[in-house]
């Protein structure tokens, strides 16, 4: 017979070893989840200290962070940072990839979104994307180089994480304030990252110039203009192939059928390329829609408030009410929309 204190000993070893293999012992352990998450570094510069400014780069980069933020977007968690105008200088643009570089995990993804001036060095050819500070004449050590964001990029595919860089760096016009400096600046696309597992929007191919105009919506560059329309459902494919999914290669398509026909007699021809054509970037009205009966209870009832604010008031009687909502919806969780 066992004795009673050696009895209790043997069960209190079983039980720690039944906590320990369920990791009921280990509370500061963190939480395993199969749930990627995307990480957005959205850039927009108008407003340049030492160059002459765009008119409306921070409202695309804007519009496009606030984008990824409502349930149009099409994945499971996303944390965005935006750095408009001032706060886009080089030194808060390499710490930002740098932050996102080390939070990021095999299966995550990162977006890095810029709009605003990129430019080449003449004398090494070296591409970079020029931050809010950055005078004309020392580029290296003032502006964002693309070797450095090329080396980033190789860093995190091997880490397994997938990258989408979309790029509107291009904007015509001329550089310098003063006639006696630098008038033009040189397309960056030859300078710009390429490898594996990755997507590729850019606003424009070698030798182009992107373009802005008020005549888009109140003023945008033309690119993202398209951009943020092809992404929230214009996109689609009308033919037989429609699943209420944006894709890749149906933003591509969509991008090249409107971007060069509305710059006309200008030249701009967007190019989208890579591994990830494929990719699921955004969802339509209807697939948010027909999601809401799987909503619970109480993610009902916020939706439904949302819908009844005076703030969602829809002031374009022809726009329905969910499209209204993939600008402004930012209050219900993205995974309890989407199935």
């Amino acid at each position: 017979m066992i004795p009673h204190r050696l009895y209790s000993q043997i069960i209190l070893s079983l039980l720690l070893v039944l906590q320990l293999s369920l990791g009921v012992c280990q509370p500061n352990s963190p939480k395993k989840t199969s749930r990627s998450i995307t990480y957005a570094l959205i850039i927009g510069i108008s407003d340049y200290a030492e160059m002459n400014p765009l008119h409306f780069a921070h409202r695309d980069a804007q519009e496009f962070a606030d984008f990824l933020q409502t349930p149009a977007f099409a994945h499971d968690s996303i944390v965005v940072k935006a750095l408009l105008n001032k706060e886009a200088d080089v030194t808060s643009m390499y710490r930002s990839v740098r932050n996102f570089y080390n939070r990021v995990e095999p299966g995550d993804r990162l977006i890095f979104y810029f709009a605003g001036h990129g430019d080449c060095e003449t004398e090494s050819s070296k591409g970079y994307l020029l931050g809010h500070e950055t005078p004309l004449d020392n580029y290296p050590q003032t502006a964002f180089a693309l070797d450095w964001l090329s080396d980033m990029v190789s860093r995190l595919i091997s880490k397994g994480v997938s990258v989408w860089l979309i790029a509107d760096a291009c904007r015509a016009g001329q550089l310098a304030k003063e006639d006696d400096k630098k008038k033009v600046q040189y397309p960056i696309w030859e300078r710009w990252p390429n490898f594996g597992n990755q997507l590729n929007i850019l606003a424009c191919q070698k030798n182009e110039r992107s373009y802005e105009s008020k005549d888009f919506d109140g003023g945008h560059g033309a690119f993202s203009y398209y951009l943020l329309k092809g992404l929230k459902g214009d996109a689609d494919d009308k033919n037989q192939w429609r699943d209420d999914t944006i894709r890749a290669y149906e933003l591509n398509a969509y991008l090249l059928a409107n971007v060069p026909n509305a710059v006309r007699p200008q030249i701009q021809t967007p190019l989208t390329y890579g591994t990830d054509l494929q990719a699921v970037l955004s969802i339509t009205p209807k697939i948010i829609a027909q999601n809401y009966s799987q909503m619970t209870p109480s993610d009902r009832q916020s939706f439904g408030a949302l819908l009844a604010s005076p703030k969602l008031a829809p002031n374009n009687k022809k726009k329905p009410r969910l499209t209204l909502l993939l600008n402004q919806l930012k209050l219900v969780s993205l995974n309890k929309i989407i199935s």
